[in-house]
């Protein structure tokens, strides 16, 4: 089987490939779809075992592991051949790997400086942060300060890689906090300390590749939100996040897309009662939110 972040896999889908390197990219595709199926069907039965029965089959699930890892691909449409399309990834890989190189630095020179849970928390989110900051270099601007050159056939290739790459650490933290969970129970404010508590919910805000662990989660924070040991504001995005995989709909209008160059929420369970809502969990104006976007909407 092909190496997920070894994009040579794709070199059967261009025009000059042989017939076994046609044959090998479409028995990399189709075992690609049979692994997202299972997938699926492990989340479906996990999430019944939690009494859903019947959730929004598909909505904002994400594959995970290998075949979570190969879903993110570059579109191969705008490369003549395979060989403009190697070379493009290999001069890509040179800042992505800088990037990666960067991060492993920062992480050993910001390592805990005790065992302490408080401490694992606030160190624990900062290569995923670093990363979805790193996003909105695909779509900066020429000549932005502090974002690499990017050509236009280096864009797909960057944002295969750098999606792959969160995945990845999502999942690795998600494994972790799931053992925190299970042996100490959620980390409340008074435990750990403000910060540390929301660098918690924020691991399970990002364990999309688990929907039943941010289901946990949610029904964990519930309780503890009424007393004050968790954010509401907190709780009402990951419940927008949960709720929009179950349901298909959102109640707080965290959760946004993008529509004729306009940020809108994702479908809404109750428009009209939406600014009131927001008000009751601590959330500023929604259009107030749309403000704090610093990624183009296109």
């Amino acid at each position: 089987m092909a190496r997920p972040a070894d994009f040579a896999w794709l070199r059967g889908g261009f025009a000059e490939a042989t017939p076994e390197e046609k044959q090998n990219y479409a028995a990399a595709l189709k075992w690609l779809d049979a692994c997202r199926a299972a997938n699926r069907q492990r989340i479906l039965a996990k999430l019944e075992a939690m009494g859903i029965s019947d959730p929004e089959r598909g909505n904002g699930w994400s594959a995970s592991g290998i075949c979570g890892a190969m879903a993110e691909r570059p579109s191969i449409d705008i490369y003549s051949d395979y060989a403009e399309f190697s070379a493009t990834v290999k001069s890509t890989r040179a800042p992505f790997d800088a990037m990666l190189a960067a991060i492993d630095l920062a992480e050993k020179y910001s390592s805990p400086h005790s065992d302490s849970l408080a401490d694992a928390l606030l160190h624990r989110p900062l290569a995923e942060q670093v990363l979805r900051n790193a996003v909105a270099w695909i779509d900066a601007p020429p000549d932005s300060p502090g974002v690499p050159a990017l050509s236009d056939k280096q864009k797909p290739i960057f944002r295969a890689l750098l999606f792959a790459e969160i995945g990845r650490r999502d999942e690795t933290n998600t494994t972790w906090l799931k053992q925190v969970v299970q042996q100490q129970g959620w980390p409340t404010i008074s435990r750990v300390g403000k910060q540390a508590a929301g660098n918690a919910w924020l691991l399970a805000q990002h364990a999309d590749r688990d929907p039943a662990f941010q289901l946990q989660v949610l029904r964990l924070m519930e309780p503890l939100m009424e007393n004050g040991e968790v954010s509401s504001r907190h709780y009402a995005y990951l419940y927008d996040r949960v709720m929009l995989k179950l349901t298909g709909t959102q109640t707080y209008a965290t959760q946004v897309t993008c529509k004729d160059g306009k940020y809108i929420p994702l479908p809404l369970k109750d428009k009209a009662a939406m600014p009131d809502l927001r008000r009751s969990v601590g959330l500023e104006p929604f259009e107030t939110y749309l403000e704090y976007f610093f990624t183009p909407c296109s």
